[in-house]
């Protein structure tokens, strides 16, 4: 048996019931609209190709993908076919899930998709203002992996920082109560000089945090989707 239909198996995971991994409505989520341009569509595919791959390089998602599978498995006839189907489940996800992980080049994908015409070039993430020295963001910048689509800017670089700030806060098991006293917290840990930048930056987009934040969505795919 191949990789081939696991990877169909997950994607059609991410879709079942309760079990999917971004609330609804994606489509607010993301922010795309029907009157997105050409330009738009590339970006829109690309924020959505790295977000799923930030996703399933999550443990947490990886648990709920297996949880899902095995789910599935169970509703065949007869202990026999449960069994074997099971037994396929925890042979070849490892396996999908590495190839889906190694493959998944937002740029490339979108372009071979037929959303992006022209791969552009990188462009070289603009010089953070000085008061940005007293914060050590060097953990903050983008992987090497970011697509060519999405530029960084110093309110992105920020928003990164500030996420993962979130995230090693974060306890084993989120919840959403746990998200929102954080929240009210992180900004008193900050440089005095931040603390009013924080503070917008919570009051403006907190709904949208503490849902992304539950969702187990990574630090840059967070910022992506708030299109900073």
């Amino acid at each position: 048996m191949s990789v081939l239909p696991f990877i169909v198996l997950i994607l059609a995971s991410f879709c079942i019931g309760e079990t999917m991994v971004i609330g609804e409505p994606t489509r607010a989520k993301l922010g795309i609209t029907q009157q997105s341009s050409t330009t738009d569509i590339c970006s829109d595919c690309s924020q959505i190709i790295e977000l799923f791959t930030d996703m399933i390089s999550n443990t947490d998602t990886q648990e709920l993908i297996h949880n899902t599978l095995d789910a599935l498995c169970l509703r065949l006839p007869g202990d026999e076919a449960k069994s074997h189907c099971i037994s396929r489940v925890q042979m070849y996800l490892p396996q999908a899930i590495q190839y889906l992980t190694g493959i998944l080049k937002p740029g490339e994908t979108c372009m071979v998709l037929g959303l992006c015409a022209v791969r552009s070039e990188r462009r070289a993430p603009e010089q953070l203002p000085p008061t940005f020295t007293d914060i050590d963001l060097s953990n903050a910048v983008l992987d090497s992996g970011t697509s060519p689509e999405v530029q960084v800017s110093p309110q992105c670089t920020f928003c990164v920082y500030l996420m993962k700030k979130l995230e090693s806060m974060l306890p084993m098991e989120r919840t959403e109560d746990a998200v929102v006293k954080l929240m009210g917290e992180v900004c008193g840990l900050l440089p005095a000089s931040y603390k009013d930048q924080c503070d917008d930056f919570i009051n403006k987009y907190g709904k949208e945090i503490v849902d992304f934040l539950l969702s187990s969505a990574a630090p840059h795919s967070i910022c992506v989707m708030l299109h900073l």
